[in-house]
């Protein structure tokens, strides 16, 4: 009898897991049955991770702002698997949670995925802030920039707090977004001459991002760009991070209005 009940019940689950996958099948090929919104209510605390795993993308897909809290505390509860923490925080920023305390507790998360998705929610929400810039800044590196050693970049491990490149991408990302400072450009500088050229290019799309954003002048901005590594190993017909620098070389040659950068840490 115990051996029946337990193919029954793995039978069960299986279809049930089938049954949620098609729903995600189907919604990525924008076919949403009108039941949707309460076959995810009534699975998001599934206790199968899997089918739980779905109603968590279906939540962000569907922009359900009513689940957000739900999300958050998924995101922040290290007892449920990475995959569901990982999806949590990407379907917080489809919905369009703009509170970067929402993403903050990803940062520290265990699973790369989770710190990744979690530093793109911050970059898609955030706005220039100081608070936040240091604290990105503190997530990147053992040290304040100014207190670095080694640059150019001969030892990163050494430099970086943050070993996953594809963390430290996003986090580049975020920072460019929050970046207020000379010390935040700074920050953002260093990894253009990382030994893993996808780092170098969110490096240099964060710059591009704050300088033109902050007003940088010729002089500063001529220095940037005489330094940076332009090889790269993808090409999608172009290189990815020349198109980039080629923005950063339209905004040296725009006359800028703006006064030059303060240092907004020590201002009033």
């Amino acid at each position: 009898m115990f051996i029946i009940g337990f193919i029954r019940k793995s039978l069960k689950l299986r279809t049930e897991r089938q049954a949620a996958f098609l729903r995600l099948s189907r919604a990525r090929k924008r076919e949403w049955p009108d039941d949707t919104r309460k076959w995810v209510d009534s699975h998001l605390h599934d206790t199968d991770w899997e089918i739980r795993n779905v109603a968590v993308k279906l939540a962000g897909m569907g922009r359900m702002t009513e689940y957000t809290d739900e999300l958050v505390q998924f995101l922040e509860n290290r007892s449920q698997p990475g995959f569901i923490r990982r999806n949590s925080a990407a379907a917080l920023r489809e919905i369009g949670a703009c509170e970067p305390g929402v993403f903050l507790a990803g940062l520290d998360d265990p699973y790369w995925e989770v710190r990744t998705e979690s530093a793109f929610g911050l970059q898609c929400c955030g706005s220039p802030d100081p608070h936040l810039a240091r604290t990105l800044i503190a997530k990147l590196y053992r040290k304040p920039p100014d207190r670095l050693s080694g640059y150019p970049l001969l030892r990163p491990s050494r430099i970086y707090r943050e070993k996953n490149f594809e963390v430290r991408s996003a986090l580049l990302h975020a920072l460019g977004t929050a970046a207020t400072s000379e010390a935040d450009l700074r920050a953002i500088e260093i990894p253009m001459q990382d030994d893993i050229w996808k780092v170098r290019v969110a490096a240099l799309e964060a710059f591009v991002s704050a300088a033109g954003r902050l007003g940088l002048d010729q002089e500063r901005m001529a220095s940037v760009m005489s330094s940076i590594d332009l090889t790269c190993t993808e090409f999608i017909p172009t290189f990815p991070i020349r198109e980039t620098y080629n923005t950063l070389a339209k905004i040296s040659m725009t006359p800028s209005k703006s006064e030059p950068i303060r240092n907004q840490d020590n201002a009033l």
